[in-house]
């Protein structure tokens, strides 16, 4: 038995090109000439009855994903790939698997960006209880005892599983996450600009998250 479509926000139909009207048809268009991408992601066509904020976003997300200093393209396209899974979010992820694919990025670190994101989420979850934790006693322990395979087994370079791990802690909120991440890609060989763009692409990629549903 098929599944009911999720709910989605009101106002904010998903509009798929073969029901387009002209304008929307000529919004797509240029979507896709601007993202360098055949397809969209259906959290950008959910904006479509909002031109204007389909434009910023689209905007927004183009500026994000394309090669500009400081960030190359590949680190773009593994951080938002790995906050798209981090978020829940699976047709954005798929969508910049492909985009990330069409670049020529190895399905390898694809996957590993992926799993460096899953994991970081779950330890984020252990460190940011550990912080909200108001009891008598030493509380949680300092150390997690959770396995992490990935972020020490990452064929990705230390610098950029750093980079998925900051912009992961973000997205979960997790304060000492962000402090910790953020240090270790520095003493990886990041540098504050990139710290900086990465923070971008996690905002970006997070405001197309929650349009998913």
């Amino acid at each position: 038995m098929s599944q009911p479509d999720a709910p989605r926000l009101p106002h904010l139909p998903r509009v798929d090109d073969a029901d387009a009207t002209e304008e929307v048809a000529a919004l797509y268009a240029r979507a896709r000439q601007k993202l360098g991408a055949a397809t969209l992601p259906a959290a950008l066509r959910s904006l479509a009855a909002s031109p204007v904020v389909f434009r910023d976003m689209m905007l927004n997300l183009e500026r994000t994903l394309h090669e500009r200093p400081p960030l190359a393209r590949a680190e773009r396209l593994l951080v938002g790939l790995g906050v798209a899974a981090a978020a829940g979010a699976p047709d954005l992820a798929h969508w910049l698997d492909g985009l990330a694919e069409a670049h020529g990025i190895p399905a390898t670190d694809r996957r590993s960006a992926i799993e460096v994101a899953l994991v970081c989420r779950m330890l984020n979850a252990y460190y940011r209880a550990k912080t909200l934790m108001d009891v008598p006693g030493p509380g949680l322990d300092s150390h997690a005892n959770l396995r992490a395979t990935p972020l020490v087994s990452s064929p990705l370079a230390k610098s950029t599983v750093e980079m998925v791990c900051t912009a992961v802690s973000v997205l979960t909120n997790c304060r000492s996450c962000v402090t910790a991440h953020a240090r270790s890609a520095i003493e990886a060989g990041a540098t504050q600009p990139q710290l900086d763009e990465v923070v971008r692409v996690q905002a970006v990629i997070v405001g197309l998250a929650v349009l998913e549903g």
